[in-house]
């Protein structure tokens, strides 16, 4: 895949863990809307040095910037997994009211398998 969709991509499945992200922290009497419009931070930068090695920057809603790395294998079909490292804290869930898997940490792109 070329670099410039690959960091396209990887921006596409980092985004979609930021919303999921946004989901889980609400708070726990708003979790419960989830087709609501949800603040979930913004990607500054995608940036993908070897194809092997990403980084994604982004801003939290808050304003706190970010860098997270990534270790990304490609597999045939245009697919690839991206696992962050190190691996992100899990957080706390106010839909199910536990900690659950980072949605930031595994990230996945195009049709595998």
């Amino acid at each position: 895949m070329p670099r410039v969709e690959l960091q396209r991509e990887l921006a596409n499945a980092f985004q979609g863990g930021l919303d999921a992200l946004a989901v889980m922290s609400q708070p726990r009497d708003d979790a419960a809307q989830l087709g609501q419009d949800i603040p979930a931070g913004t990607i500054t930068g995608v940036r993908c040095a070897e194809p092997e090695h990403c980084s994604v920057k982004w801003e939290s809603v808050g304003g706190k910037r970010r860098t997270v790395g990534y270790r990304v294998r490609g597999f045939e079909g245009a697919c690839f997994t991206a696992s962050a490292e190190p691996s992100l804290a899990d957080p706390y869930d106010a839909t199910t009211g536990s900690r659950s898997a980072n949605p930031l940490n595994a990230l996945v792109a195009g049709a595998c398998g």
